[in-house]
């Protein structure tokens, strides 16, 4: 049986995993860490990560970016599997995660959909053939969305230009302004409502255009990611994993 610990179990997402977690028999949550106190959990829930004292496997995160260092710390003094789900990290922060994961098994995603997985693999065909179409990226995020563009159409674009071979990231632009200039990818953000969120990406050829779209209706979806990922990254090496190695897994 795998131990688990919950990091921003108070958090949407992590009460979501909490949900789910609890059903599955080859896990068992020893403990919740969350700065906001409190929910109806059958598990301890503690403040700080220098208060828990159970045997943990692997920590499931989806706290705050400003949590990284504590999270970073705990799996370090404890040898344990990170699986990564918290979104808006910084590079300097990115470049803290893969050091972790020199020593440790880190899986991280901006996005633990399996749909969106499938999204990105289908992106990376699509520009892989459509060498001379337009590139455009369109998010869609509830109103409470802080970032714009988001972490999963920025690592889209990324994706798309480490694809193309040779592509250029200072060609990615949020929004439009102005004539398109060529090679760029624009990601525009649509913020609104209660949307649980959805991608898009457009090919924009002479006369012809093709969508690929993933929507997610729930954050359920992105719980069950994580679920998947834990049981995934407990199992690892050392390294750095992310949804191309999941994915990898699942074909």
């Amino acid at each position: 049986m795998i131990n688990v610990l919950i990091s921003g179990i108070n958090d949407g997402t992590g009460k979501k995993v909490y949900e789910l977690i609890t059903k599955d028999e080859d896990f068992n949550l020893v403990c919740g860490v969350d700065e906001e106190i409190g929910g109806d959990f059958n598990c301890p829930v503690y403040k700080n990560f220098d208060e828990v004292k159970e045997m943990v496997d692997v920590v499931i995160d989806f706290s705050k970016p400003e949590r990284l260092p504590f999270v970073l710390e705990f799996v370090k003094e404890n040898g344990c599997a990170l699986a990564e789900g918290t979104t808006g990290y910084t590079k300097a922060q990115l470049q803290q995660i893969k050091k972790l994961s020199e020593n440790l098994p880190v899986f991280i995603s901006h996005n633990l959909s399996l749909g969106t997985s499938m999204l990105f693999r289908l992106a990376r065909i699509a520009a892989a053939e459509l060498k001379n179409f337009d590139i455009e990226i369109i998010e869609y995020r509830d109103r409470e969305k802080k970032n714009a563009p988001g972490a999963t159409s920025l690592s889209l674009a990324r994706d798309i230009f480490e694809t193309l071979k040779g592509g250029d990231e200072r060609k990615i632009v949020s929004g439009r302004n102005g004539k398109r200039k060529p090679g760029e990818i624009s990601l525009h953000s649509v913020h609104g409502g209660n949307l649980a969120g959805a991608n898009e990406i457009l090919f924009i050829g002479e006369d012809e255009l093709i969508q690929i779209k993933h929507e997610s209706f729930d954050n359920l979806i992105f719980a069950r990611g994580a679920i998947k990922a834990a049981r995934f990254i407990v199992e690892k090496t050392a390294g750095f994993y992310t949804m191309k190695d999941f994915s990898a897994t699942e074909e």
